[in-house]
């Protein structure tokens, strides 16, 4: 009976392990994060008729892969929240380093929200957002307007 709990214990660790694997993306694994980031702003300037205006310098160095997977994850979810929400035209994106802050900005010139009645109920992009900045101790503004646009922008220190 005990081997039999510690084999499906040792079943159930790699399959937890091998979940978490599946969680990394491909892309940044094949690409990295400043490729993988292009890859889908490239993405959805063909599939939207969205300019898309970016600024990706290289990273000084390379960062945690919790850290980086937080900022592909909020990335990809605020560029695709342009694609489906915002009915913009152009986007902007910067991703940079500076005196060890990373710093990645998300901006449209679409319909905008008003954050304060926004609906948290029901509506997850956002809060996942926020959950993934929270997750590795980086700061998170959103700003939005009605009929002015969003702009995400996302800091985290390197702890020396």
């Amino acid at each position: 009976m005990i081997n039999s709990s510690l084999q499906a214990a040792r079943r159930g660790l790699d399959g937890t392990r091998r979940a978490l694997k599946d969680l990394r993306t491909k892309a940044l694994e094949d690409l990295g994060l400043e490729l993988a980031l292009k890859a889908l702003l490239d993405n959805l300037s063909e599939r939207q008729d969205i300019e898309v205006e970016a600024q990706i310098e290289p990273l000084l160095h390379i960062l945690p892969p919790n850290v980086e997977q937080a900022f592909y994850r909020i990335g990809q979810e605020s560029i695709e929240n342009v694609a489906l929400h915002a009915n913009a035209s152009r986007i902007y994106f910067t991703l940079g380093e500076h005196d060890g802050i990373i710093e990645m900005i998300i901006a449209d010139n679409g319909v905008g929200f008003d954050p304060e009645s926004y609906p948290k109920i029901g509506h997850y992009g956002l809060e996942g957002i926020r959950e993934r900045a929270m997750s590795i101790g980086a700061d998170l503004t959103v700003e939005s307007q009605i009929e002015r646009g969003t702009t995400i922008t996302l800091h985290w220190e390197r702890m020396v």
